[in-house]
């Protein structure tokens, strides 16, 4: 896993490659170099901070030829005997970063949806003297991009490089704010910044001195597929993300994702791998007697890293300080937390991220259910009755009245806006009707045959880009540590969307595929969803709320919040995100300089 950077200019610029460089090594801290080279007027600079996975010697970057054709790369493709065959040559490495050189230098921007991975590179073809910039299908890793007079490309693996260096007049307009809030997030198609694009999943963009255009070479959507046995089909992926050179171990968060990860590299591949995982003080946050069970049947080596609720204090104050842009999940602090500590023990393990989106794992599957047959009318009788639910079961990390007062909010909405009420929980104070259809006019949602297929459609494109893969990310790349998606590999992502995902939800139950899975060592098939969230109710009151009252008669949405939350003596889950997301925002373009503009 690597940070890549470069730009093109009209002079040689060796000590503005050198800084960029330097300020991604914390995605890859193993090794940094960069490269210059002339291409009639105008100048080429890639540089390359480099975290050693597979190929440790093979894979030095940037990576050249004797031909000028040079690539930067940030990821890991998998099942590389695939991509072996599409390369007329035979390579005696298992570095994936020289298998792609290969490909790219036969294959250029054609056939890219053939290879199997995470992945954002640059690639410079001296073949036709272009800068090809691409990244995955599902937009694991990032990749940002920018042209002005200057420069005429510029890119990098996070924006903050971009403001530090000057390429970037750090300013954010209202509709990206909008964005940002109701989204959780940067989508598809918002930036954060008015003059630096993110690539979008699946997209690549080619660039030449006199021509450049942004291209669609993967589209999500529902296809036919072979009747294959998913426990084999995990078990050829896992077996293939597991190879490198270094130890790669496993994040373990107690619930039935990570848990199959475990079970199948444990004791189907006899693999000896290391289990990680968080715990709350709080007891209705804390899952961490799951992961024991699971490690104790599965007699895995485990540590378990405590987060007390006093640790937000110091972790917010030096994440912020950190954080490459806004994160709108409150969840990216305990994330980071681990993270960091897991990096001290291992440079890469595999996680369960993407197993609600391919297996309809959120509880808005199971609203699907009900969803026809319930009217908005009844709001308040629902949540009246959910208060009364929520004084007999005091244990739940989010209430469920939260969970009805999110339900109601979509139901008045049409197929698909619903699922994005549901999803984000700033959707009041903005308008939000009229972002989300636009938003939605933009997906291809035409091959899903029900509602829940429609539903997968929309999270794979929207909740898991705009908040887990983010998160994720962010949150590893920080640290140094490489995190695996095992679940969003092509395989099991083609196998998924070959399903009717009606068939995985049920009134009491999600993830039926899997939980048939994990039934054959475990009972956790049966337990419920609980979600990862933790407790920092302290810290919102004493320097969430202090710091959007010290900024609210500057900003009109800050203003109107905190308006509409003044009457409550206790926040709910939907503020304290809220609350969060606000912070996150505000807190970031105070501390890197931006302003914001209408």
């Amino acid at each position: 896993m690597c940070g890549i950077v470069g730009f093109v200019s009209y002079k040689k610029e060796e000590g503005l490659i050198r800084e960029l460089t330097d300020s991604i090594a914390h995605r890859g801290p193993d090794e940094a170099d960069f490269t210059i080279f002339q291409k009639d007027n105008y100048y080429v600079h890639f540089g390359s901070s480099r975290l050693s996975i597979v190929g440790e010697k093979a894979g030095k970057m940037p990576m050249n030829d004797t031909s000028g054709n040079l690539l930067v790369y940030n990821g890991e493709l998998y099942d590389l005997q695939k991509t072996r065959l599409k390369i007329d040559k035979n390579l005696a490495t298992t570095s994936d970063t020289v298998h792609l050189f290969e490909y790219l230098k036969q294959n250029s921007n054609d056939n890219l949806s053939d290879l199997n991975g995470m992945f954002a590179f640059s690639f410079y073809d001296s073949k036709d003297n272009s800068v090809l910039l691409c990244r995955d299908k599902l937009g694991i890793k990032p990749l940002y991009y920018m042209e002005t007079d200057r420069y005429p490309l510029v890119f990098s693996s996070e924006i903050k490089p971009l403001l530090l260096s000057g390429f970037s007049e750090k300013k954010i307009s209202k509709k990206s704010l909008e964005n940002f809030l109701l989204f959780g997030g940067n989508n598809y198609f918002s930036n954060l910044l008015t003059d630096i694009k993110s690539l979008e999943p699946g997209c690549y963009f080619k660039w030449s001195i006199s021509n450049s255009s942004l291209n669609k070479y993967y589209n999500i959507s529902k296809k036919s597929g072979e009747n294959i046995n998913l426990e084999d089909l995990l078990s050829t992926v896992i077996d293939d993300q597991l190879k490198a050179d270094v130890s790669v171990d496993l994040l373990l968060s107690g619930g039935i994702d990570s848990s199959i990860i475990a079970y199948i590299a444990k004791s189907i591949l006899g693999k000896d791998v290391k289990a990680f995982s968080l715990s709350f003080q709080n007891k209705r946050f804390d899952e961490s007697h799951k992961s024991v069970k699971i490690a104790e049947d599965l007699n895995l080596e485990h540590e378990i890293i405590e987060f007390s609720e006093e640790q937000n204090y110091e972790v917010i104050d030096e994440l912020m300080y950190k954080l490459p842009e806004p994160i709108g999940d409150p969840s990216i602090v305990p994330t980071y937390y681990l993270n960091k500590i897991v990096s001290q023990h291992t440079k890469a393990v595999l996680t369960g991220d993407g197993a609600d989106e391919l297996f309809g794992g959120y509880d808005w599957y199971r609203a699907q259910k009900i969803s026809p047959y319930i009217n908005s009318s009844l709001e308040s009788l629902f949540v009246a009755f959910a208060k009364i639910v929520d004084t007999l079961i005091s244990d739940k990390n989010i209430p469920i009245s939260d969970k009805v007062e999110l339900f109601f909010s979509g139901q008045k909405y049409a197929k698909g806006e619903e699922v994005l009420h549901w999803q984000n929980t700033f959707t009041s104070l903005i308008d939000s009707h009229s972002i989300f259809t636009k938003y939605l006019g933009k997906l291809d949602l035409s091959s899903a045959k029900n509602r829940y297929d429609v539903t997968q459609l929309i999270d794979l494109q929207t909740y898991l880009y705009t908040n887990i893969l983010k998160k994720s990310d962010t949150a590893s790349m920080l640290n140094g540590l490489e995190v695996r998606p095992v679940y969003l590999d092509d395989r099991i992502l083609d196998y998924s969307l070959s399903k009717n995902q009606k068939e995985n939800t049920d009134l009491l139950k999600s993830k039926k595929e899997l939980r048939k899975v994990a039934a054959r060592f475990t009972n956790i098939h049966n337990q419920k969803k609980q979600g990862f969230s933790h407790d920092f109710s302290l810290w919102i009151n004493n320097i969430g709320i202090p710091f959007l009252n010290s900024i609210d008669d500057d900003h009109e949405v800050v203003a109107n919040f905190l308006n509409s939350i003044d009457s409550k003596d206790n926040f709910s889950s939907i503020d304290e995100r809220n609350i969060w997301r606000l912070f996150s925002f505000y807190k970031w373009i105070d501390i890197n300089g931006v302003k914001l503009i209408n």
